[in-house]
């Protein structure tokens, strides 16, 4: 899609109810117009105003439609508080009503009911949470308050839990560091995981969710942040527990809601530290986990097996993430099946040289086709290695996971 057809499709989400407030104000100019036959004040300005009201102010709509609802419904109040104060006086002299000799006060009081409409516009949302505002003022009620309180939490958990994991890699890299300091980073990590699971019970309550299966998602994400983290701390059985559980989450909420969804990514990428999570991102780490027992290895091979064969098709339109299961694959067989490993990282380079080049992904900050083709050139014993090499040099100072086998 070119750039002009993504500016016109953002134009259009934005202002897609922009008709709905041109035809309502048309209407209410039409109503007004028929009970007022003789009224001579200039009507076609006040859906004009309208307009321009809707561009400053455009409502937040979300899928929900209560929420929408209370959107409308503030518009129309803020919009007929700022009508009446600007036309409201002409209106008033063209069919005789005095309103007061002095046309200093008028102006000022008009003034005055416009800036205080307009900070309110502004500001609404921060003052919506007093205790004493009007609930009919209301854009979001008490229940989506408590959904929003939620995903803050949320983020800042998930802010705090990668810092401190950050810390904790450092720590253990560092042969100088006391165990006591290593032991204060490491209840530091555990503390912000205790904290998800309590999350988990507050999302499990909360009724201020759009629908049943958002709060599957989000539920199936901290699941998964939780089945990572135990998984840190070498407890298999736990981590087992919440990646399985994290991916029944996932593959429902994608069962209604399909991987991408503009409205749904837009509210992930705004919580979320590490971005959009898909079921497919979970399998790697519950083969992972499976794998750190000897006897189950079949059972690991299984996981990546069905990696590709179920769940890589499913993201087509995603040709990102299919490579990232591809390089996971790839890393998986590449010291066991070398047949494998070559199969499924030419497949992943496909995928990607599809629709980009090496040097646009690495303009656009994404290393992956780079690893790949570098895995590949390690696991192959012809010339073929020679020429991806050539390829590749440039950009091996990128160069930080870099693997070697005995083929």
């Amino acid at each position: 899609m070119s750039s002009l057809e993504n500016t016109f499709t953002n134009w259009m989400s934005q202002n897609r109810y922009l008709p709905v407030h041109f035809i309502l104000a048309i209407f209410i100019f039409s109503i007004a117009d028929l009970m007022n036959s003789n009224v001579s004040y200039n009507w076609e300005y006040i859906p004009l105003t309208v307009i321009i009201l809707h561009w400053i102010f455009i409502p937040n709509y979300v899928p929900d439609i209560s929420r929408t609802k209370r959107e409308i419904r503030f518009f129309l109040i803020q919009t007929a508080i700022m009508v009446i104060a600007i036309f409201g006086p002409g209106v008033a002299k063209d069919n005789g009503i005095i309103l007061g000799e002095s046309q200093t006060l008028i102006l000022v009081a008009q003034f005055l009911i416009i800036a205080a409409t307009l900070l309110h516009w502004r500001f609404h949302y921060m003052i919506s949470w007093w205790k004493y505002y009007p609930s009919f003022l209301k854009t979001i009620d008490n229940n989506e308050q408590e959904r929003i309180l939620v995903l803050n939490e949320l983020k800042r958990i998930d802010e705090e839990r990668s810092v401190a994991y950050s810390r904790l890699v450092q720590c253990a890299m560092d042969e100088d560091l006391s165990d006591e300091e290593y032991e204060k980073y490491n209840l530091s990590y555990r503390k912000t995981l205790e904290e998800l699971l309590d999350l988990l019970e507050k999302i499990g309550t909360c009724k201020g969710f759009f629908t049943e299966n958002e709060k599957n998602y989000w539920l199936g994400y901290i699941a998964y942040q939780c089945g990572v983290g135990c998984s840190r701390l070498q407890d298999a059985q736990q981590a087992e527990r919440f990646l399985t559980h994290s991916l029944d989450l996932l593959t429902q909420f994608e069962s209604q809601v399909p991987y991408g969804n503009t409205a749904f990514s837009e509210i992930v990428e705004t919580v979320c530290c590490g971005g959009y999570l898909a079921a497919l991102h979970v399998i790697p780490s519950i083969a992972t986990v499976i794998g750190q027992d000897e006897e189950r290895k079949d059972e690991e091979r299984g996981w990546y097996e069905r990696l590709i064969a179920d769940y890589v098709p499913a993201y087509a339109d995603f040709p990102y993430i299919q490579a990232g299961a591809y390089r996971k694959v790839g890393q998986y067989f590449i010291f066991i099946d070398s047949e494998k490993a070559r199969r499924y990282l030419r497949e992943g380079i496909n995928t990607l040289e599809g629709f980009t080049s090496l040097e646009e992904t690495i303009q656009e900050g994404s290393t992956i086709l780079l690893e790949m083709k570098d895995l590949l050139a390690n696991a192959l014993s012809d010339d073929g290695a020679e020429s991806i090499n050539q390829e590749i040099e440039p950009y091996q100072h990128l160069n930080t996971w870099r693997q070697t086998s005995n083929f």
